[in-house]
């Protein structure tokens, strides 16, 4: 059985797109099947950008088999041609949130077998009135779950954190 994940684009302005595209070849020596959700034209924008070679498919569901390799579920959310990296925009924030809410789908209906996400823009969030601060927080929100943390494994050790999304004199305060 091959391993299929839902990798978010992350903000479409940002690192994200790169990531990305950086991350399939890693992805297919570990012989995992990455389905990049997001948008095609900022993909193909950023390969150009970066001087790769951009050659994913495009499928329009989730659910659709690739024979081999990766692939880009088009969302179709951003407008290429009107598209700026480094630019914070609704716009990309309302896209980042529609590309995990699809990965979290993905994985609901058994189309992914897990979600790896890139870099969001939480400017971006705020300018497209979400409500959640963060990746975590969205995740618990589409599920439908109330308790969540987040884990970074590292060799044997699990970390967890104590605060997140605070100032530093909040996060003091608000540790007992």
């Amino acid at each position: 059985m091959t391993i299929r994940l839902a990798l978010t684009m992350g903000d479409p302005a940002g690192i994200g797109p790169e990531i990305c595209l950086k991350s399939l070849e890693a992805a297919s020596e570990a012989g995992v099947q990455a389905l990049l959700v997001g948008d095609a034209g900022v993909l193909e924008r950023g390969a150009a950008a970066l001087g790769m070679d951009y050659g994913l498919p495009a499928v329009s569901e989730p659910s659709a088999s690739v024979a081999e390799g990766h692939a880009v579920l088009d969302l179709g959310n951003v407008d290429a041609a009107s598209h700026e990296f480094g630019a914070v925009k609704a716009e990309y924030g309302r896209a980042s949130v529609d590309y995990l809410r699809t990965a979290v789908d993905m994985c609901m209906d058994g189309d992914a077998h897990a979600i790896v996400t890139a870099p969001i823009n939480k400017e971006a969030l705020k300018a497209a009135e979400v409500q959640e601060p963060g990746h975590t927080e969205m995740l618990g929100t589409f599920t439908g779950t109330d308790t969540y943390e987040t884990m970074f494994t590292v060799g044997r050790m699990r970390i967890f954190f104590a605060t997140r999304h605070k100032s530093l004199s909040g996060a003091i305060e608000s540790i007992t």
